[in-house]
């Protein structure tokens, strides 16, 4: 593409899936990221480190992955919870967030395309654990939407557990 069409360009046509996927696929990403550094300023938090200048902690986070942090922080919370009664419902909290890391891996890992005889969006994934599996599911915003919305919950679910706080999702929230 020359310069002159690239500038032309309209970023609302031609993707291979609609806007409205991309708006939600986007804002499930930045959720997500929210989710992660919570997670790992908390591992700080119940490591006993007050000061987030300490760069000890990052550096033994920093190569973790999501499920090793997460795994982390229940030990952490396992440990603690006798002595920081708050902490006695970690375990709810982390089914939260593997229900909204099941969904947002679906999605990220996943293939999505707009089929153009239909017109309908599918998901298309694959699987080599013992066997190679192939699948494909129609899939609409809401669907999305609906794993952002889990991602937002465990977030401030995790928020409250570790605070003590009363965070309620943004839909909940006085206008």
């Amino acid at each position: 593409m020359s310069k002159s069409n690239r500038d032309k360009f309209v970023p609302t046509a031609h993707w291979p899936i609609h806007n409205d996927y991309l708006i939600e696929i986007g804002r499930m990403a930045v959720l997500w990221g929210y989710l992660e550094s919570a997670m790992e300023n908390y591992i700080v938090k119940l490591m006993g480190v007050d000061e987030f200048s300490d760069p000890r902690p990052a550096i033994a986070i920093a190569h973790m992955s999501f499920k090793q942090r997460q795994d982390a922080l229940t030990s952490l919370c396992a440990l603690q919870c006798r002595e920081h009664t708050h902490l006695a419902d970690y375990q709810k909290v982390m089914t939260m967030i593997d229900k909204a890391s099941k969904g947002r891996n679906k999605f990220i890992h996943g293939n999505l395309g707009r089929n153009p005889d239909d017109g309908k969006h599918y998901l298309f994934s694959m699987s080599a654990r013992g066997q190679l599996k192939f699948s494909s599911e129609v899939v609409y915003v809401a669907d999305v939407l609906e794993v952002t919305k889990k991602i937002h919950e465990a977030l401030a679910a995790l928020h409250n557990l570790v605070t003590d706080a009363q965070h309620v999702p943004i839909w909940d929230r006085p206008a």
